[in-house]
C-alpha cells in the first residue's frame, strides 16, 4: 500500500518540475555588422511550461568572445568570474525586465544597445532569458535559458 502511495506522489510530483528540456529560445538577428553605438534588434521565439513565464533577459560575455578591449573599456575585468580556465571566465553585464503585462509571449522583440565605448571586433554574446515560476517563484525554480548572438563591431 505504502509503495503505491510513494508511487503516485511521486508521478503526481514529477508532472510539477520542469526540466530545462521544456524551454527553448531562438534569436534571429536582422543584421550582424555594426558601427560602434549602433543598435542589433532580434526577435526572440520561446517556449517554456504553462507555469512558467519569461520575466528578463539578460547579457553574458564570455571572456575569450569578446574584445579585451570591450572588457576594459566597460569596467568589467574585474567582474569576470573566477573560472580555473580562462575559456570558461564570463561576465552578466545587463539586464532587462520586461514588464508584468508582457510577460505571457511566446514572442519578443529585444534591441542589443552598443554604446561608444564598444570598441571595434568581432562578439559572441549570450543572449539569456529568465524563467520564473508564475506562482510562488524563487530563485531555486528560476530557469535561464540561452542562445548566442553574433556580430562585428566596425
Amino acid at each position: 500500500m505504502h509503495s503505491r502511495l510513494f508511487f503516485f506522489i511521486l508521478l503526481f510530483a514529477s508532472g510539477m518540475i520542469a526540466s530545462a528540456k521544456d524551454f527553448s529560445i531562438r534569436v534571429q538577428q536582422e543584421k550582424d555588422n555594426i558601427t560602434p553605438g549602433g543598435d542589433i534588434p532580434v526577435r526572440v521565439l520561446m517556449e517554456y511550461p504553462p507555469e512558467y513565464q519569461p520575466c528578463a533577459w539578460l547579457l553574458t560575455a564570455f571572456q575569450p568572445d569578446v574584445p579585451e578591449e570591450f572588457l576594459k573599456a566597460l569596467g568589467l575585468m574585474e567582474k569576470l568570474s573566477r573560472a580555473a580556465r580562462p575559456e570558461w571566465r564570463y561576465v552578466n553585464f545587463s539586464t532587462t525586465w520586461f514588464p508584468a503585462a508582457e510577460r505571457a509571449a511566446k514572442e519578443k522583440r529585444i534591441t542589443l544597445r552598443t554604446t561608444e565605448k564598444w570598441p571595434p571586433g568581432d562578439y559572441r554574446i549570450v543572449l539569456r532569458i529568465l524563467f520564473r515560476r508564475k506562482v510562488s517563484p524563487s530563485p531555486g525554480t528560476d530557469k535561464y535559458i540561452g542562445s548566442p548572438v553574433s556580430f562585428t563591431i566596425e
